[in-house]
């Protein structure tokens, strides 16, 4: 999960030792490959998606879990499209 984006997502609010924790959790960490990492950037999956559709639904779910974890705030908007995303 990149940093910039939880630090929008309500991180800014977090003591130093939170940022330190969760930038070293391996559970927050996807590995994709330097081009894939380009084009993610700082995007949630409302933006951008893994191209290999056996994954997805587990990328999501580990998404919202750390969202879920570290108490982040998403819009209504992408919540119903993650959610959305989930149901099917």
């Amino acid at each position: 999960m990149p940093l910039s984006w939880v630090y929008e997502y309500d991180g800014h609010n977090w003591t130093v030792k939170l940022k330190r924790k969760f930038a070293e959790n391996p559970e927050n960490l996807w590995l994709v490959d330097d081009g894939r990492n380009q084009s993610k950037g700082d995007k949630g999956p409302d933006e951008w998606m893994l191209p290999y559709e056996p994954v997805q639904a587990i990328f999501v779910q580990r998404f919202m879990a750390i969202v879920e974890k570290y108490g982040l705030k998403l819009s209504r908007e992408e919540s119903t499209q993650i959610l959305t995303f989930l149901e099917e």
